[in-house]
């Protein structure tokens, strides 16, 4: 965020491993399993979803 951002934004929440969030698309609730990682998108978290499935996603996409 740049120094004139709005006056009541939030800084992005610290997102470590078991830590529960949603992604913007889906309901389902995930699990960080780590992160972050530098990816071309931006910073690259490994989610664990509900059937235990371990993926990849860009942090702009995580809501908690």
């Amino acid at each position: 965020m740049h120094a004139y951002g709005h006056p009541n934004a939030k800084y992005p929440a610290h997102l470590t491993p078991g830590t529960v969030v949603n992604h913007k698309h889906t309901t389902a609730p995930l699990m960080i399993v780590s992160g972050p990682e530098q990816g071309i998108r931006g910073e690259i978290y490994r989610v664990k979803m509900p059937s235990g499935e371990m993926v990849r996603v860009v942090r702009e996409n995580l809501r908690t």
